[in-house]
């Protein structure tokens, strides 16, 4: 489903950036050739974790040789010289059958035996960025993946809250660097049964092969028997909140807990089990929180992380990230379909008051931090008036 279902906005000329539209998951025919080189194991940074699946891991590491995966864009239009010198030191070996997700640059592989995603390198402006993968993305995807690894063998981890891991990272750098990351279909801690995840813009946005059909938060407030904003607000809303404030006041991680990278994990009667998490690069952390609950920080922090300004990026990954990218697109799409949508921003702010019991910890009151855009460059920005809190 999230190959093509996604916020109305998401499918405009200005959120595609440079991606070719036969590339993206909506325009597209939902499938793309990837291809697939036979690299010297030599010349690539291979990353991996702990629990690094073993099927991945042969199907991409043989002997002596790499599988690195390229995304067809960049090889047409030569976007990229590191690309363009590691297609001069491998053998072209395949194409990989790939179907675009509501990101575009990562791609769902359908393996019969283990079905995967490929974030692939597109060093282009997709929506506000360019999405290219360095080593820093890399580095920083294995050692979250680890460090959730860690939370859910030592049973910290809340039993609401699962992980996609980042299974293998690739890198080759010459002339500037290009990635690929290798994540599990399956979210961690695994369960005995499979679970149905649904990313969380897809309960709020038309499908485009059935514009008719009801919205999927429609169908299954229907399917529990309640009422569209009482679903809305008691089993999405709540835990979503619920699992953000764990993740950022006890584990001291800011997660980007929009709509695609925040995916409901149900179980076979529809009910929500966990809230998981994926796309781990570029993730920060608080190194105050974590030194407190005596967790460890990675090798190599961020700008951002060198003397934070906690109340800006805890404010930027609520207000901004949650509140604006999915929040605010989440009662549009409803408002678009006719449904009355004036509680919700109310009901919403109660739950973040049930949640953070000490708000003026961590928030500045009636202001908050956003995004914006400057000749274009991305920009913080303040203003009054927190939509949520």
């Amino acid at each position: 489903m999230e190959r093509y279902v996604n916020f109305s906005v998401c499918f405009e000329e200005t959120f595609l950036g440079e991606i070719n539209r036969r590339y993206s998951s909506f325009y597209g025919d939902g499938v793309i050739e990837l291809a697939l080189l036979d690299v010297p194991k030599r010349i690539i940074k291979v990353s991996t974790n702990s629990n690094t699946d073993q099927a991945l891991r042969d199907k991409f590491i043989q002997n002596q040789k790499i599988r690195f995966a390229v995304h067809p864009q960049v090889i047409d239009e030569k976007l990229c010289s590191a690309v363009n010198n590691l297609l001069k030191e491998s053998v072209y070996l395949d194409n990989i059958l790939a179907h675009p997700t509501a990101s575009m640059r990562t791609l769902f592989v359908n393996d019969e035996l283990h079905p995967y995603f490929l974030k692939t390198h597109f060093p282009r402006r997709i929506s506000s960025n360019s999405r290219g993968i360095c080593s820093d993305d890399i580095e920083r995807g294995q050692w979250l993946t680890e460090e959730f690894n860690r939370l859910s063998m030592e049973r910290v981890l809340p039993k609401e809250i699962g992980y996609f891991p980042d299974s293998i990272g690739f890198l080759y750098e010459s002339n500037g660097a290009a990635g690929v990351i290798v994540r599990d279909f399956t979210a961690y801690p695994k369960t005995p049964i499979q679970r149905i995840y649904v990313p969380m813009t897809s309960l709020f946005a038309k499908d485009k092969h059935s514009p008719k059909d009801k919205l999927l938060v429609e169908q299954l407030a229907e399917f529990k028997k309640k009422k569209l904003i009482d679903y809305l607000i008691e089993d999405i809303v709540t835990p979503h909140i619920k699992n953000w404030s764990w993740m950022v006041f006890e584990a001291g991680i800011i997660f980007s807990s929009h709509g695609q990278n925040t995916v409901l994990e149900f179980d076979q009667e529809w009910n929500v089990k966990r809230i998981d998490y994926r796309d781990f690069q570029g993730k920060i952390v608080i190194s105050k929180i974590r030194k407190e609950k005596g967790y460890l920080l990675p090798d190599k922090l961020f700008d951002r992380e060198i003397n934070m300004d906690i109340k800006k990026e805890i404010s930027l990954s609520y207000d901004f990230v949650i509140g604006f990218l999915l929040y605010d697109r989440m009662i549009k799409e409803l408002s678009n379909q006719g449904f009355q949508t004036s509680e919700i921003k109310p009901r919403i702010k109660e739950i973040f008051y049930q949640q953070i019991r000490t708000p003026d910890d961590f928030f500045e009151e009636g202001r908050h931090y956003y995004f914006g855009f400057q000749n274009a460059k991305r920009i913080v920005v303040t203003e009054e008036k927190p939509g949520y809190r």
